[in-house]
């Protein structure tokens, strides 16, 4: 029997706390709503001012239905939790960031309220007062709803809070956006190219191209300018007749000149078959990329 009447005492003690939580509740909410920046958390804000309005009767009915007064106790918890809400409205003023923080300070009073609803409900129930538990669980479920549409509110604000942060910046005084642009922009090494051998080769060369590439375009480059030169040189002038001997004179131009000159003379390879000279199908030694070797 003492156990029941320590109950009793607990449930009327806990309705004149969240009954003074209520009314600071319907003070402070016409404040955060002119303070909210969007018109779905400003609605939020005053429909749920009505419904406080509505939850305030319920507990002057519960206070009837017990044969209690709410007497002049304050919820010095709730006194807290808006004294934090009305911080982050002066801190925050004028902030992409104000809605984001106005929608937490609000979820906090609908936590606080939730858990002790909850607990009231419970306690009616012991204590045997349907319908004093059947009032409870009607606001208990109105703040619960409150909570709900402050979250789906939440992840709109916090997003535009998010691309509002240019302003802020990081330990390295960049800020975010151009840290990532930084990131993003920075070149990246190139892919490395593998040889035969299965070895690699960095890409990353002047120009973007690898030490090997350029060797073999310049050997290329080189036997196709040789060849073009020998020719352009067989070809004789107009109105001019070839040498009987075939034989062209120092400096002038021909195949056979340009040999020569590249080759350091016309004299013929030891052991080459037909008299073939240095200059006739192979590179001269001085422009022959490093590796290749000569046809005998």
């Amino acid at each position: 029997m003492q156990q029941h009447e320590g109950l009793a005492d607990l449930f009327v003690d806990a309705l004149r706390d969240i009954y003074s939580a209520e009314k600071q509740i319907l003070r402070s909410l016409p404040r955060l709503a002119r303070a909210a920046g969007s018109a779905p958390l400003r609605e939020a804000f005053l429909a749920h001012r009505d419904q406080t309005e509505d939850q305030i009767g319920r507990l002057d009915q519960v206070f009837e239905l017990i044969g209690e007064r709410a007497g002049r106790k304050t919820c010095e918890a709730m006194q807290g939790i808006l004294e934090e809400g009305n911080e982050t409205i002066a801190e925050y003023a004028g902030s992409a960031a104000l809605d984001a923080g106005l929608i937490a300070a609000g979820q906090t009073v609908e936590h606080y309220e939730i858990s002790r609803y909850t607990a009231l409900h419970d306690w009616a129930d012991a204590l045997g007062l349907r319908e004093a538990a059947s009032l409870l669980a009607e606001t208990l479920s109105e703040e619960k709803e409150t909570d709900r549409i402050l979250s789906e509110i939440a992840q709109s604000s916090v997003n535009q809070a998010a691309d509002g942060n240019g302003s802020s910046k990081s330990a390295t005084g960049k800020t975010v956006a151009q840290a990532k642009t930084s990131k993003s922009s920075t070149p990246q090494p190139s892919t490395a190219t593998k040889g035969r051998t299965g070895g690699v080769v960095s890409g990353n060369t002047a120009g973007g191209k690898s030490a090997a590439t350029r060797s073999v375009e310049t050997t290329a480059g080189a036997r196709q300018g040789i060849a073009s030169a020998g020719t352009a040189a067989a070809k004789p002038p107009a109105g001019t007749k070839p040498s009987a001997a075939g034989a062209i004179a120092p400096g002038a131009s021909g195949a056979a000149g340009t040999a020569t000159a590249l080759s350091g003379g016309s004299q013929k390879s030891p052991g080459g078959m037909g008299g073939r000279t240095a200059g006739d199908d192979e590179l001269p030694a001085a422009i022959r990329s490093p590796g290749s070797t000569s046809r005998s």
